[in-house]
């Protein structure tokens, strides 16, 4: 068919040359092209090429086969031009970042960009349709359909800037109206990070790069100031005079675009760049010949749009789009329309179907109905409310969780709109519409609560808030919705109430959910509607989990476990299974009891989808590193849960930050740490971009990287690290947060680990002084930190105070975990150490020969962490005259310490002096002790200058040996 296309890149060149994209300055190759082959390539990597579609300057688009995801995609295969191959690749690969980021119903999707044969190809979806130019040369199109899709391209270009990006190319060919209706923006070719300076653009497009050069990123630039680039006819006044362009830029080619799809004509004419540039600079308006006019209104709208000085236009997109909203005739319609829809169930669904008016306007609500949600006056309520709380972090969310939300109403609407026309269009029966604006509607109801949620923010809400919104239901999901028949009807009020409860769980106020899940029940025990019971009881089980009431949440989340068993609610069945093995995880329950609830979690998500399974995978994980203590078996349920995770879910999405954590610290565990450090790595870039750098989740996995840095001997970048976690704690909560506890906490462990006991002992101390005061004197997580501070006193020489702390930390860990479990086997360990420098040898054979005893199994027998540990019992034997049993246990413990940089320099000395000691006991062995015994010397002289006191006895005692 003439002037239609299924591509979203590059179309052939309009003969209109100013409508043509031009590249001119310092690095343009004006060599005449090379004609492109029909089908240079027959393959490219996994895509099959099935045909050309296109030809342009900047090269060809091809229609591919995806063999791997069985599915037809659009490939540009680029042409160089003369420029430098790092130059294209760097543009291609920025153009892909940037549109990778973006999930924008109203904007082209990305798959993949990389090099092939020496040239750079994009590979995007492949979309039916038509460019807006020919959109709008098809036939006689109504000012409202004119509008509106180019608002739809409004709303792409405003998501391209709300994640920084700036178009400049934006023209009617960069624009598809699609077969299914949906408008997308494309060819972001020409785009640059909005942030970027020019200065450093300038210096960076002199250097010559590889063509795989490492500094290829989203902020790389193209042209600088004085150099020509964009399409005349569309291009701002700083760009045709080669100066920087900004979203402004963008803006002001919209408005060319729409006055010229409404009028007919564009603002400024003239055929040559030239020509074009001198109408813009004197704004002599083009008046359109068949007399078209625009209401004054909207004229005085767009000509903002085109005010000559940036300052003076709209400053961004949004703005722009919210004027467009803002048609007086149609505030009128939309009054008209709330009292038909108001006591509706589906909102706006009977409105469409019995409406008289023309499609366009019977498809048009969505907007109104969507912004009386989520608008300019609740972003700018939002940043205001967010700034009020003074919390360090806390603008940087609120811009996060604007752009989310803009996007998401976008989305909203254009889910609205399409049901609307797949109905009208004879696609949907009128059931199959009730069940999709049903769906609509519950959507717009789930995001009314968030924004409710986050009226009132303080430090736990605003640390929330970016990974709460992220768990809003698309809306694009309701398309799929299909009539299930018999469903009963709704309360939205109970949806209402639910919907609030969701959010409150998601912001940390569990108090707050369980009173509003309670309102629910009682309207819901009014209607016995059992699917509801079931809804209500996983929710509440949920909140409780949450809150810390276990016994309480334990008997809820079984019965909306079986309660969804019962109605064949499978997502009901899964969550609940699964919210109960990590309530057994939580607790340290029987590991035999959770593991049953493991497997039925198992069996119902054997053929769900891999959001589901990713999240059955991720609580597998936990059980098995926290509960059973098998961290191999931990390591593969994180990779697992982080392979359908990404499968599942956009590559941005902040719940893939927790799978890489986990599998970290799966890795950590096995010793593995080159592995744990680069996922921890690949977990805190991620959470810095989604999330933000001075967000406390990133505060976690630095303290993370901390430990791993320490276990590598890093001690110095190591304690850095944990510096940075704890200003960042510090900033977003104050002082005497409980989290800040956990930043003491690592960096007092790391001064250990760096011979600093007295440094340590002033963050340990500060540690326990604010866990106290946030969760009482006997809360379980007391034990961590007494636990480190025992040991702090000891290495500081103080070690009756060393006792008492020890033993404290002791009492809380087997109160709290049990006797058996690790981290209690290991406070029993580290007092056995204390109780052997005392002389209770006895006591400590027993306290060190239990620990051992839960270690092994725990950690198998060759972990080099129980080296100090069977040094400990060896010096209890020797203590107590058993020679042998000394011998045998001082030797496991220093093949497992020695030569393993793993164990600090102190611990391998201490280590092999023991060893020393007990083939003291035995004529034969003298010779070898003494070896030991020098060796122990050279370690505590080369990696432990601290240990004065011991190296000094060493020394006393191979003088004494060798007289």
């Amino acid at each position: 068919m003439v002037g239609r296309r299924d591509v979203s890149g590059e179309v052939e060149a309009p003969s209109d040359e100013s409508a043509a994209t031009v590249l001119d300055g310092p690095s343009v190759d004006t060599t005449p092209l090379e004609p492109e082959p029909v089908a240079p390539f027959l393959r490219i990597g996994r895509y099959a090429i099935l045909r050309r579609l296109a030809e342009g300057a900047m090269g060809a688009v091809y229609v591919a086969y995806d063999e791997h995801l069985d599915r037809k995609v659009a490939i540009k295969v680029v042409r160089a031009m003369g420029q430098r191959s790092a130059d294209v690749y760097d543009r291609m690969l920025r153009e892909a970042q940037g549109l990778a980021r973006l999930n924008h119903p109203n904007v082209v999707h990305i798959y993949e960009a990389d090099v092939h044969e020496g040239r750079v190809y994009l590979v995007m979806e492949l979309i039916e349709g038509v460019t807006l130019r020919e959109w709008t040369r098809q036939g006689p199109r109504s000012r409202a359909e004119l509008l509106r899709r180019c608002v739809e391209a409004g709303r792409g270009l405003a998501a391209a800037h709300g994640a920084g990006l700036v178009h400049r190319d934006f023209k009617p060919d960069n624009v598809m109206v699609g077969a299914d209706g949906r408008v997308r923006v494309l060819d972001f070719g020409l785009v640059r990070a909005e942030s970027e300076s020019q200065v450093d653009a300038a210096l960076r497009v002199s250097v010559d790069r590889s063509l795989f050069s490492s500094s290829a990123s989203l902020s790389s630039e193209i042209t600088v100031a004085h150099t020509l680039i964009g399409t005349p006819a569309y291009m701002s006044p700083e760009q045709h005079m080669r100066q920087p362009a900004d979203v402004r830029s963008d803006i002001f080619a919209f408005a060319v675009v729409l006055y010229e799809a409404l009028l007919g004509v564009r603002p400024f004419g003239g055929k040559e760049q030239g020509e074009i540039m001198r109408a813009v600079l004197s704004q002599e308006l083009s008046e359109p010949a068949d007399g078209r006019r625009l209401p004054r209104w909207l004229h005085r709208v767009i000509l903002r749009g085109l005010a000559l000085a940036p300052g003076d236009r709209w400053q961004t997109m949004d703005e722009f789009l919210a004027a467009l909203a803002r048609d007086p005739a149609r505030t009128r319609r939309r009054i008209v329309a709330g009292l038909a829809i108001a006591g509706g169930l589906a909102a706006g669904a009977a409105a469409i179907v019995t409406a008289t008016r023309g499609e366009a306007e019977a498809c048009s609500g969505g907007e109104a109905m969507i912004a009386e949600v989520w608008g300019p006056s609740q972003a700018n309520a939002l940043a205001e409310a967010f700034a009020a709380s003074r919390v360090d972090f806390a603008d940087d969310v609120a811009s996060r969780v604007t752009v989310f939300l803009d996007r998401y109403s976008a989305a909203w609407a254009s889910a609205h709109r399409d049901a609307c026309m797949s109905h009208r269009r004879g696609e949907s029966s009128s059931e199959r519409l009730d069940q999709r604006m049903s769906c609509v509607d519950a959507r717009r109801r789930e995001l009314a609560a968030v924004v409710h949620a986050l009226r009132d923010p303080d430090g736990e809400v605003i640390e929330r808030a970016i990974p709460m919104i992220y768990r809003l239901a698309a809306p694009a999901t309701c398309l799929d919705a299909a009539a299930s028949g018999g469903e009963a009807l709704r309360d939205l009020a109970i949806d209402d109430l639910l919907a609030r409860a969701r959010a409150e769980e998601g912001i940390g106020r569990y108090d707050a959910g369980l009173s509003t899940l309670d309102e629910a029940d009682a309207r819901r025990r009014d209607r016995g509607a059992p699917e509801l019971e079931v809804e209500i009881d996983a929710l509440r089980g949920r909140l409780l989990l949450d809150a810390g009431r276990y016994a309480e949440a334990e008997s809820i989340l079984e019965d909306a476990y079986f309660g969804g068993l019962a109605l064949g609610d499978a997502r009901a069945a899964i969550d609940g299974a699964l919210d109960r093995v990590h309530l057994g995880v939580v607790t340290h329950a029987d590991p035999g009891l959770v593991g049953l609830w493991l497997r039925a979690a198992e069996s119902h998500t054997r053929r769900a989808s891999d959001e589901a399974r990713a999240d059955y995978h991720a609580v597998a994980g936990e059980f098995h590193g926290k509960l059973v203590i098998d961290y191999e078996a931990s390591r593969v349920d994180w990779e697992e849960a982080l392979r359908r995770r990404r499968a599942a879910l956009p590559a941005d999405h902040p719940a893939i930050v927790g799978d890489l954590r986990g599998l970290g610290a799966a890795l950590f565990k096995l010793g593995r740490l080159a592995e744990a450090e680069a996922r921890l790595i690949e977990a805190r870039e991620l959470a810095e971009r989604v999330l933000g750098p001075r967000h406390p989740r990133v505060a976690e996995i630095v303290a993370n990287l901390g430990l791993i840095a320490a276990r590598g001997g890093r001690y110095d970048e190591a304690v850095e690290l944990a510096a940075h976690g704890l200003e960042i704690r510090e900033g977003a909560f104050g002082l005497r947060h409980p989290g800040v506890a956990d930043s003491l906490s690592n960096l007092g462990e790391l001064e250990l680990r760096r011979g600093r006991p007295l440094a340590a002992i002033v963050h340990l101390e500060r540690a326990v002084a604010v866990a106290s005061e946030a969760f009482g004197a006997e809360h379980p997580k007391l034990a961590l930190y007494y636990g480190s501070l025992g040991i702090a006193l000891y290495k500081a020489g103080r070690v009756d105070e060393a006792l008492v702390i020890m033993e404290r930390a002791l009492s809380l860990a087997e109160a709290s975990l049990g006797p058996d479990h690790p981290t209690t086997a290991i406070f029993r360990a580290n007092l056995g150490e204390v109780l052997n420098d005392r002389g209770h040898f006895a006591l400590a054979r027993d306290m060190v020969g239990s620990a051992l005893k839960v270690l092994r199994e725990a950690l198998g027998e060759s972990r080099a962490d129980l080296g100090p540990i069977y040094r400990e019992l060896a010096r209890a034997h020797l203590g107590l005259g058993e020679g042998e049993a000394a011998i045998e246990a001082a030797r496991r413990g220093y093949a497992l310490a020695a030569g393993d940089d793993q164990i600090t320099a102190d611990e391998r000395a201490k280590t092999a002096w023991v060893l020393a000691q007990a083939l003291d006991t035995r004529a034969d062995a003298r010779d070898e002790a003494l070896s030991l015994a020098a060796a122990a010397r050279s370690e505590l002289a080369s990696g432990a200058p601290g240990e004065v006191t011991l190296l000094a006895t060493i020394d006393a005692w191979i003088a004494a040996r060798r007289r």
